[in-house]
């Protein structure tokens, strides 16, 4: 069912993997590990005159941990499964006039959001799926963030902040042609613990913030961005695409590494570690 209702080129290679059999082999060979162990302590408690322990709990110690590890690594490639799966929820974020609605147009390569100079125009979210390079990712455009009277725009602001939580990446978009000011801020001590990438945007317009200056504050990826001239926009892509797909670990990698002879034998090559 995953591979049928896959919605993106990665996510049905994903499932393809699965059906293979990747994660039953890693799983399997855990399994008979763990028995092993089991069976050899049973016996040893069983028979002690015939069994040297001398060293063996220094030896399972490492060996536990070397399975802990493994079970560890599975737990981050179910979630980068799921990222896969589901789509990376892309959160755009900044304060008004940022260009945060003209970002999504240029990612979702039409005009999905009204985009006027006037403060405060998207008091919603904005919902639109695409795909970068095989990946699949869910953007929602936000209002803009700052102290406001307007009791909807204040609701906006509201749902914005309250979809942080859910993001499994936010583009928090600067505007490079005025300073950081309070709102700015604001935002960034709000996500600063979320996977971010730091869009300065309106870079064909004169710069008042440098990449550097922004890197060494915030130690985040930064990016020039222009939604008039497109600059930044292959960065931006690429980013993405190394910050979920690089990082992940492949299971059948993470098997041939970690089985035991070293030896796996995959279709039409056989890989000697």
């Amino acid at each position: 069912m995953d591979l049928i209702s896959s919605n993106s080129e990665l996510a049905m290679k994903n499932s393809i993997k699965q059906l293979s059999g990747s994660l039953n082999k890693i799983i399997v060979d855990l399994r008979d590990k763990i028995l092993y162990e089991t069976a050899y302590i049973e016996s040893a408690l069983d028979d002690p005159e015939h069994y040297d322990l001398t060293d063996y709990p220094v030896e399972l110690k490492n060996k536990v941990s070397d399975m802990i590890s493994r079970v560890d690594d599975l737990i981050d490639s179910f979630n980068s499964g799921h990222i896969l799966k589901e789509g990376i929820n892309t959160l755009i974020l900044g304060k008004p006039n940022a260009g945060k609605s003209s970002l999504l147009n240029t990612l979702s390569r039409r005009e999905r959001a009204i985009v006027t100079d006037i403060p405060g125009t998207t008091r919603d979210t904005l919902e639109e799926q695409i795909t970068i390079n095989g990946v699949s990712l869910n953007i929602i455009d936000t209002a803009g963030i700052r102290e406001t009277d307007d009791i909807v725009e204040k609701i906006g602001v509201d749902k914005a902040l309250d979809s942080i939580d859910d993001a499994d990446l936010i583009l928090f978009v600067i505007d490079s042609s005025r300073p950081l000011d309070e709102n700015d801020h604001f935002i960034i001590d709000k996500i600063m613990d979320k996977k971010v990438i730091i869009l300065l945007n309106k870079s064909d317009l004169v710069s008042k913030i440098s990449e550097e200056e922004i890197y060494k504050k915030y130690n985040k990826p930064v990016i020039s961005f222009s939604s008039v001239s497109l600059d930044g926009l292959k960065a931006l892509e690429s980013k993405i695409t190394d910050m979920f797909l690089k990082v992940r670990l492949n299971l059948m990698i993470l098997y041939i590494l970690q089985t035991q002879d070293r030896q796996v034998v995959l279709p039409m090559q056989r890989i000697v570690w």
